[in-house]
């Protein structure tokens, strides 16, 4: 059973957290699991938790098609979002319909 994911919890927090400013934000859907041994023992929205309760400014979408409604109102002229993902092969898709909608 892998347990990476719930291993490595306080350190991305602590690193997330360090590396946002104030006036940064960071947006999270659920984590995708690709299969395998993977165990499913953390949830993004634990991730925000923690990094709410740390001071930053986190937010969590359960459902990624709600994604670009949500974010929406909190883009101003003056940002850069990052879309990222690992081992998912419908983010490149995901990603064109965010730019395309904006």
């Amino acid at each position: 059973m892998d347990m990476a994911p719930r291993f490595l919890r306080n350190d991305f927090v602590k690193e997330i957290s360090l590396a946002l400013r104030q006036q940064d934000e960071i947006w999270m859907s659920e984590i995708f699991y690709a299969g395998g041994t993977t165990a499913k023992n953390i949830s993004a929205a634990d991730l925000i938790d923690d990094l709410n309760s740390s001071g930053s400014n986190a937010f969590f979408i359960d459902n990624r098609n709600d994604f670009i409604s949500g974010v929406r109102s909190h883009l101003t002229g003056n940002c850069a979002v990052l879309l990222m993902g690992a081992r998912d092969p419908s983010l490149d898709e995901f990603a064109k319909k965010f730019f395309e909608e904006l």
